[in-house]
C-alpha cells in the first residue's frame, strides 16, 4: 500500500510540473534510458486510481512530442492500452477507456512510425483495429440515449478513425486503414446517435470512403439494403 501511494504521489507530482516546466520534463523523461519505460510498465498496475493518473501524465507528455510518442510504443505502450481496454471489457462508458483512447489518439496523430506499426503489428494475431471494433458493440445503434461519457468516447474513437485515414497521411497508410476500417461505416451510417455527433460522423465517414471506389461501393449496396435513395 505505501507503495502505491510513493508512486501515486510521484505521478501526480510529475503532472502538476507539466504546468510551467513541460518541455524540460519532456527532456528528462525521454533522456533518462529507463524513463519511459517505467511510466509504461505502470500501465500494468492494479490500482484503477494509479493507472488513471498515469495515463493523464501520458497525455500531456505525448502532446506533439513525436521522439516520446515513438518511444512509447517500442515499450509496448499500444499493448499496454489494449490490456487495459481488455480489463475494462471494451466499456464505452468508462472513464479509463476514455483516457487510453486520449493516448491513442496523440501517439497515431500526424505519426507515420506508429501507424505502420498499429497497422502490422496484432495482438495474439488479432489487429489492433479489430480489437478497437469492439468498442463499436452492435446494440448502440438502437440505443435512445447515450450518457455524456459514450459520447465522449465514442467522439475520440471518431476522431482516430479520422487520423487513420487522413488526407495528411501517406497514400499506402491511407488505403490499407480504409480497407480495415470499412466495417464501420454500416455502424456509423445507420444508428440513432445523437444529434451532437453527426458532423464528426460525416467527416469521419467521408475520410473512409473518399478516394475508396472500393468503400464507395460498399456503402452505397448498404444504403440499397435499407432502403435509402441517394440524392
Amino acid at each position: 500500500k505505501s507503495d502505491f501511494i510513493v508512486r501515486r504521489a510521484a505521478i501526480q507530482f510529475l503532472t502538476a510540473i507539466t504546468t510551467n516546466c513541460m518541455e524540460k520534463l519532456q527532456n528528462i523523461i525521454f533522456e533518462n534510458p529507463s524513463g519511459i519505460s517505467k511510466l509504461v510498465y505502470i500501465l500494468k498496475d492494479k490500482h484503477e486510481d494509479l493507472v488513471l493518473d498515469e495515463l493523464r501524465l501520458l497525455q500531456i507528455l505525448t502532446r506533439n512530442r513525436r521522439p516520446i510518442q515513438v518511444s512509447i510504443v517500442r515499450q509496448k505502450g499500444f499493448k499496454r492500452l489494449f490490456d487495459i481496454f481488455d480489463r475494462k471489457d471494451y466499456d464505452d462508458e468508462s472513464v479509463t477507456v476514455k483516457e487510453c483512447l486520449s493516448v491513442l489518439l496523440n501517439l497515431l496523430q500526424d505519426n507515420t512510425i506508429n501507424q505502420n506499426y498499429f497497422k502490422e503489428h496484432p495482438i495474439q494475431e488479432l489487429p489492433y483495429l479489430k480489437r478497437l471494433n469492439k468498442l463499436f458493440k452492435i446494440d448502440f445503434i438502437h440505443d435512445e440515449y447515450w450518457s455524456p461519457q459514450k459520447m465522449e468516447n465514442i467522439h475520440l474513437l471518431l476522431q482516430i478513425i479520422q487520423t487513420l485515414t487522413s488526407p495528411t497521411n501517406s497514400k499506402h497508410n491511407i488505403i490499407d486503414y480504409q480497407r480495415a476500417i470499412r466495417q464501420y461505416v454500416r455502424e456509423l451510417a445507420f444508428n440513432k446517435i445523437s444529434k451532437i455527433l453527426t458532423s464528426s460522423i460525416e467527416v469521419t465517414i467521408a475520410d473512409v470512403i473518399d478516394g475508396s471506389a472500393e468503400n464507395k461501393k460498399f456503402l452505397d449496396s448498404v444504403m440499397n439494403n435499407y432502403g435509402i435513395i441517394q440524392q
